[in-house]
């Protein structure tokens, strides 16, 4: 009977502890709050409208196409800072007088600047969430230039307001979607992917 109830009194103990260290150190994991991602995305925008209509020369303002990578940090459960870098290519014309006669140059559009994110549902429930609406804002600087010196450098600050959906179905990994409009009242685009570090913890036991 002793040896039962010892071996009995062993099973409890070792399964409380088993379970014990299986059990996570916050009921209530954060999922923005002390956290890092990184986003990758492919980018749409407008050429700005610079100064290029001078000596019977047209350009086209038509969209242009890049690249964008954000490093972000959870400040508290709703709000995320970071850097914003986005780098966009179009090969835009100029024409003399002359229809039969243009000229292709590529041209190169960048930003930089500080970014923030507001996520809406962690602002209530700071939990981890599948779907994770947002509003995003930035201010920077913006350069368009081209590497045949046509348009000239063009330099201004910059700032753009817009709303996006994470999709998250792992725990560090997701797709996301961010459309807005910029102070050149010209709209902007990404579609990419999300990764998050120390992320939340919504399959552990």
């Amino acid at each position: 009977m002793r040896k039962n109830a010892f071996f009995l009194a062993f099973m409890l103990l070792t399964s409380f502890g088993f379970a014990q260290e299986n059990l996570p150190r916050d009921p209530k994991p954060a999922y923005i709050k002390g956290q890092m991602t990184m986003t990758a995305s492919y980018s749409k925008s407008i050429l700005d409208p610079f100064k290029i209509m001078e000596d019977n020369f047209v350009a086209s303002t038509m969209t242009m196409r890049g690249g964008n990578v954000q490093v972000l940090y959870g400040i508290n459960d709703w709000l995320e800072c970071g850097l914003d870098l986005d780098v966009c290519y179009k090969s835009i014309f100029r024409e003399k007088m002359c229809p039969d006669i243009d000229f292709h140059h590529p041209t190169f559009q960048c930003y930089l600047g500080e970014t923030a994110k507001v996520h809406i549902l962690s602002a209530f429930w700071p939990k981890f969430s599948v779907i994770d609406p947002y509003i995003s804002g930035l201010v920077g600087a913006l350069t368009t230039f081209s590497p045949k010196k046509w348009p000239e450098p063009q330099f201004s600050l910059y700032a753009q307001i817009g709303a996006g959906i994470r999709f998250n179905p792992f725990r560090h990994l997701g797709l996301f979607f961010e459309y807005g409009f910029t102070t050149k009242k010209t709209p902007y685009s990404l579609l990419g992917i999300n990764v998050r570090f120390g992320g939340p913890k919504k399959w552990q036991n």
